[in-house]
């Protein structure tokens, strides 16, 4: 499959909501997917990758961050990976612009869940 074709070739933070609305769980479900690109260095704590890594939105929550470009170029089975399990679970997005969101989006799709999130 050409990447390019799935919808996947932008930053986005995956947000802790489902298309229907629902709150997605485990609640650390962000940390476990970020952890796949991690790594430990000599002092043993976990750093996460620039590009999949945990972060706090003030107006989304938790959120997972994701540089599906540069995933693409240094990893592509994680790339393939965090965007089926973006699909497999319908989890919405909202497009990360100059570290701002941009327009919500489902995986990929209509505007969904996302646009209620930022609307509440």
């Amino acid at each position: 499959m050409d990447r390019s074709e799935t919808g996947f070739n932008s930053p986005v933070w995956i947000i802790s909501r489902t298309e229907d609305g629902e709150r997605f769980r485990p609640s650390n479900w962000v940390e476990r997917v970020a952890e796949v690109l991690g790594s430990f260095p000599r002092d043993k704590k976990l750093e996460y990758s620039p590009f999949l890594r945990p972060v706090f939105h003030n107006e989304l929550g938790r959120c997972l961050f994701v540089d599906f470009p540069a995933l693409e170029a240094i990893a592509p089975g994680i790339h393939d990976y965090v965007a089926w399990f973006m699909r497999s679970n319908r989890l919405t997005s909202i497009a990360c612009v100059d570290g701002r969101h941009g327009t919500a989006a489902s995986t990929p799709g209509p505007a969904s869940a996302a646009q209620d999130a930022l609307a509440s």
